[in-house]
C-alpha cells in the first residue's frame, strides 16, 4: 500500500515539473527568436542612419567650446599687455 502511494507522488511530481518547465522553454524559445530578429534588423540597418556621435548637438558643442576658447585666450592677451 505505501509503494502505491510513492509511485503516484512520483507520478504527480513529474507532472507538475512537466508542467511547469514546458511555459519556460516555450518562453525561452519566443525570447531567443526576438532577440534574433533583433540582432538582425540591427545588423542591416546602420548604412541607412548617420553615426550616433556626428550629431547637431555635438558640433553645437564644440562651437560653444570653441568660443570660450577664444574668448579665454582674448581675457588673458588683454590681462598680459597691462
Amino acid at each position: 500500500m505505501r509503494a502505491g502511494r510513492v509511485r503516484i507522488l512520483w507520478l504527480v511530481l513529474g507532472a507538475l515539473l512537466l508542467v511547469s518547465a514546458l511555459p519556460i522553454g516555450l518562453y525561452h524559445r519566443q525570447v531567443l527568436q526576438l532577440s534574433q530578429d533583433k540582432l538582425i534588423d540591427k545588423r542591416a540597418r546602420p548604412a541607412n542612419r548617420p553615426h550616433p556621435f556626428v550629431n547637431p548637438g555635438n558640433q553645437f558643442f564644440a562651437a560653444n567650446m570653441t568660443q570660450q576658447l577664444v574668448n579665454e585666450v582674448q581675457i588673458l592677451a588683454l590681462m598680459n599687455s597691462d
